[in-house]
């Protein structure tokens, strides 16, 4: 079986480098992109199981980002936003776009690789 793929979106690479620490003992390929435009074509060739966005900013730009990552009415992958942003107008609006899970920085590392181990477990049933 071919192990499971993560993609980072992140203009940031060092924080980016963070997050891919955390999760890189769960047995996936994790691949890292600095723009929208890179994220929906590497989501395109990659099929990952989960998209963390480390901006919320990326999205409530009018951006249509979402659906175009998740080109299936399946709801894959998942999306997770992690951000600084704690408005609850912010939260609610990404959740309204599609966002399944909204996490604030600072962020737990051991949570955050927690979530992300289940939801691969989830998504690996429908591949």
């Amino acid at each position: 079986m071919e192990p499971n793929n993560i993609l980072i979106l992140s203009p940031s690479r060092d924080i980016a480098a963070i997050i891919e620490g955390a999760l890189a003992d769960l047995g996936c390929n994790i691949f890292c992109c600095a723009t929208p435009q890179q994220a929906i074509e590497l989501s395109s060739t990659l099929r990952p199981c989960l998209v963390i966005i480390l901006r919320a900013s990326t999205l409530l730009c009018g951006s249509e980002l979402i659906s175009r990552l998740r080109p299936t009415p399946q709801r894959l992958p998942t999306i997770y936003v992690i951000s600084w942003q704690q408005s609850e107008q912010t939260i609610l609006s990404l959740l309204e776009m599609g966002v399944d899970q909204y996490m604030t920085f600072p962020i737990c590392l051991s949570r955050l690789r927690a979530k992300a181990s289940a939801t691969l477990k989830k998504n690996s049933q429908y591949q």
